[in-house]
């Protein structure tokens, strides 16, 4: 291209690209845009480019400088000096454990990692290349092959032993909006958010409404897998309105077929005390379940029991809201009556208040307005729960009763509160079981046993009237959940150690907190806790969490811990998808 210099008869010659479609803008001081004035420049730079000799002698500099140094550490500078040769992003080629870390970084902070990205002090993946790597699994409702694989791979890049493969099948539910969101599918849009319960459960709904309309989802029921040697993966997950028992029966079994088929086997299915679950687990048994243990059998493998258990937190915060309803006041609804004293929710107060006010160091120190007058979602947290029946609620009752002139009135509530303690204290205790002779089985059996006789004692009282009888125990669900509790974890102890003789059970593993940490998560990434995120939402988020959290946990939570997962990509030969074509 020629063009007059300064509106002279000076022509000067420049190159244009092929590729150019751009104009210059009117009164620029350019005369050709930016990607043709590097065809241009006078005085390029001499770069200075390395055969593979010497590329394999700046890996052996680096080997000698920093002999001691960590492998990830020489790792990274590789990552950087292999970075910087490539002749454009598109070319550059990341080592596995470098795109793992990054991508546990991005998917716990987006924001953060572009800050760091743009700081120009590392060269990093971009933020595309890491979502594409989170979506190299897609979640969709049901069980999905993909998943299982994902998780087979995880357990085999993590070592989980054999004894780590058998464990529980955890579920339980939570609220979501009812929204639709339109998404893109192999090029087809797709409505996303109608309730989903596979073709069985979408079959018997029809039958049952006579209907063929489809209804919006608003809750999602969520599956987890939980090792005894604390390996955890999500699972599966259903849109539903509240899931109906025979749905339930019908996803646990699938589920359970599924999992035998990539390699784990499940003794114990955990579930809080929801109507839908007790129907779901009565279904099992043709007896009254507490006559076999609560142990049902297994129809994907004869030879083998299943256990129907109940939720350890949620059983915690039952009784602690038993006792609540219990006093003397018009508006309490029970009256829990032991032996010839009663069990109320103002003794607690009166010990807390008393300990206020006498004791300049308090024997309890956690207590708060929170914890003796819990609202709607403070009655939710498991540590306010467990903070008035645990060892220091007992300490302080006993220093209470001291205190009194006539403090025979607190025996019963002393002797509720020294068998509620031990099974916070055995259920919260991270030490392995690896006999069956251990005395914190024999703990948890004179808790049975206690609660049992109470129940019983209660029934066989003539003095009391039917009303008065159902008034002075806890609710029966609550009584029925309790006694599963205790009846099966002993028989899942039994059914394993035999399995496994050099194996162990951790009893702080045997609650659902791992799911409702799972639903915590949910929210926190979708816009803070007191929000519910769409169903379309909460299937983007699944991967951030397995991708964010460790996959064997050393205690309850379970985004604190050990190596998260790898992408689904890096363990299995599959591409990742296609970035999507920009017209």
């Amino acid at each position: 291209m020629r063009y007059d210099q300064d509106n002279t008869s000076e022509e000067c010659v420049v190159v244009k690209s092929n590729g150019c479609r751009q104009v210059v803008q009117c009164g620029s001081c350019m005369t050709v845009c930016s990607s043709c004035r590097r065809l241009n420049d006078p005085s390029p730079v001499e770069e200075i480019r390395l055969d593979e000799e010497d590329s394999k002698d700046m890996y052996t500099i680096l080997e000698t400088c920093f002999e001691t140094a960590p492998d990830e550490w020489k790792v990274l500078l590789r990552s950087q000096y292999d970075a910087l040769r490539a002749p454009c992003p598109q070319a550059r080629r990341w080592d596995k454990r470098v795109i793992s870390i990054c991508l546990s970084l991005w998917v716990r902070s987006p924001r953060a990692y572009e800050d760091l990205k743009g700081s120009g002090m590392l060269i990093l993946p971009s933020g595309r290349q890491m979502r594409r790597y989170k979506n190299s699994v897609k979640q969709v409702p049901g069980p999905q092959d993909d998943v299982f694989r994902w998780m087979h791979e995880c357990a085999n890049d993590s070592r989980v032993a054999p004894d780590g493969r058998a464990g529980f099948l955890v579920h339980d539910e939570t609220k979501i909006q009812e929204d639709l969101v339109l998404e893109m599918t192999g090029g087809r849009p797709k409505l996303v958010g109608w309730v989903d319960s596979g073709e069985e459960g979408n079959n018997l709904r029809v039958l049952q409404k006579q209907c063929l309309q489809p209804e919006l989802a608003s809750e999602v029921l969520q599956f987890y897998f939980v090792g005894y040697t604390g390996f955890r993966f999500p699972i599966c997950h259903y849109p539903t309105v509240g899931v109906k028992p025979s749905e339930l029966y019908i996803f646990t079994w699938q589920l359970v077929s599924k999992l035998r088929v990539w390699g784990f086997k499940i003794d114990c299915v955990l579930q809080d005390g929801g109507g839908a679950n007790r129907q779901f687990m009565k279904a099992h048994f043709k007896d009254p379940p507490a006559d076999s243990k609560y142990l049902a059998s297994n129809i994907v493998l004869g030879s083998r029991k299943i256990a129907m258990c109940q939720d350890f937190s949620h059983n915690v915060k039952k009784i602690r809201n038993g006792v609540m309803k219990s006093g003397n006041q018009s508006f309490h609804t029970r009256k829990l009556q032991h032996g010839v004293n009663c069990i109320s929710w103002q003794q607690w107060i009166d010990a807390a208040k008393w300990d206020r006010n006498t004791n300049s160091r308090l024997i309890h120190r956690k207590l708060s307005d929170s914890h003796l007058f819990p609202n709607s979602a403070e009655k939710m947290r498991n540590h306010l729960a467990e903070d008035m029946l645990d060892d220091d609620a007992l300490n302080l009752m006993r220093y209470y009763q001291a205190s009194l002139v006539n403090g025979s009135c607190l025996d019963s509530t002393i002797e509720f509160l020294e068998h509620t303690s031990n099974i916070i204290k055995v259920f919260r205790d991270s030490r392995p079981l690896t006999s069956l002779a251990d005395p914190r089985l024999v703990i948890l059996k004179e808790a049975l046993e206690w609660f049992t006789k109470w129940r019983s004692d209660v029934a066989a009282d003539e003095t009391m009237s039917e009303s008065e009888k159902k008034k002075a125990t806890l609710s029966p669900e609550c009584c029925d959940d309790l006694e599963a509790l205790l009846l099966s974890f002993p028989e899942v102890c039994k059914m394993h150690l035999n399995e496994f003789p050099h194996g162990s059970v951790v009893p702080s593993r045997f609650n659902s907190d791992i799911i409702e940490n799972h639903f915590c998560q949910q929210r926190g990434l979708h816009g803070g806790n007191a929000t519910n995120p769409s169903y379309s939402a909460y299937c983007s988020t699944v991967n951030s969490i397995v991708l964010g959290q460790s996959l064997l946990s050393r205690g309850r939570k379970s985004n604190a811990g050990l190596s998260a997962a790898k992408p689904f990509s890096l363990l299995v030969t599959k591409p990742l998808s296609k970035r999507a074509k920009t017209k």
